[in-house]
């Protein structure tokens, strides 16, 4: 466990905050960037009400997936293949030349993010000393609302600016910034449970320290 000022703890927090801020930034970008996208590709309410619901779905459909094999898999390993998913579906949206391949794409972006959302969590309980935890706290709900305020200024400046495609480039260099960030550094501190059968006592749960 790391003290609150300590390199490893800012490292791992900046990592946290880039890859769930990807996720849930993303969200209120694409909402502004909507009318330009149905401009630009042709598409119907019925395709952006799928361009939105397809990254909705698999996220909040495999959330819990996405904790569980943190915990089983290592939390560090798994949040950086999500963050790693996460961008390159980022990508695939931007050179989207169809609605369906938007749609595809937004899909994959969901599922990237079930990964690295229960994993910046966890990271950070797992890297940061308990009684360090309240200031932790936060500073992550003042990037939260920050982020909530910022998404959609960001978004409708990058329309504007440039084009509706950067709304997901923009992921991109997030992604690649978190994915550098020295995680590799971070105490190994993923746990899972397994069941130890006793035959005295009956069944009982301990816990053991597995690979991040």
């Amino acid at each position: 466990m790391e003290r609150w000022g300590s390199p490893i703890a800012r490292w791992t927090l900046l990592a946290a905050v880039l890859g769930s801020g990807m996720a849930f930034l993303d969200g209120t970008v694409v909402n502004v960037a909507l009318p330009t996208i149905a401009v630009d590709l042709h598409a119907d309410l019925a395709d952006l009400q799928w361009v939105l619901d397809a990254y909705l779905v698999t996220l909040t459909a495999l959330l819990l997936l996405g904790g569980a094999l943190g915990d089983k898999y290592g939390r560090r390993r798994v949040f950086m293949i999500g963050v790693a998913a996460f961008a390159v579906a980022s990508a695939l949206c931007g050179i989207a030349p169809t609605t369906e391949t938007l749609i595809a794409a937004r899909a994959l972006q969901g599922v990237g993010a079930a990964l690295l959302v229960p994993g910046s969590l966890a990271l950070l309980s797992a890297t940061v000393r308990q009684e360090d935890r309240s200031a932790r706290s936060v500073r992550g709900r003042g990037s939260w609302a920050l982020r909530e305020r910022a998404g959609p200024f960001v978004g409708g400046w990058l329309v504007d600016a440039a084009s509706w495609r950067w709304a997901f480039f923009i992921n991109i260099a997030a992604g690649r910034t978190s994915c550098c960030s020295p995680l590799g550094t971070c105490p190994r501190a993923s746990i899972r449970t397994r069941r130890a059968i006793s035959t005295c006592s009956g069944p009982r749960w301990s816990p053991s320290v597995s690979r991040p």
